[in-house]
């Protein structure tokens, strides 16, 4: 284990099925009400939104802030498909 956790990111490789489904502005478009639909994006700014959803609903449950990290990495799941453990941490936000 170590001071990190994993979480779904996209696999960036050009294969949108493989990538997380999020809002997103339309091209060009000046930012307003009504405009903007949806992309597949990767990256660490699809995974941050995972954990920091996970931390919310901890919270909101009652758990203890100071603890936060401990409790995601205790129950994180560790990949068994053969993926090098040393880019995981404490494994996936399960």
């Amino acid at each position: 284990t170590g001071t990190m956790i994993a979480a779904p990111g996209g696999a960036g490789n050009g294969n949108a099925n493989d990538d997380v489904w999020s809002t997103w502005p339309e091209s060009g478009a000046a930012i307003g009400p009504g405009q903007g639909g949806y992309d597949a994006i990767h990256g660490t700014s699809m995974a941050c939104p995972h954990v920091a959803g996970a931390a919310a609903l901890l919270i909101a449950a009652g758990a203890p802030v100071t603890g936060m990290y401990n409790i995601l990495a205790s129950t994180a799941s560790v990949p068994g498909d053969g993926a090098d453990p040393s880019r995981y941490g404490a494994g996936v936000l399960d």
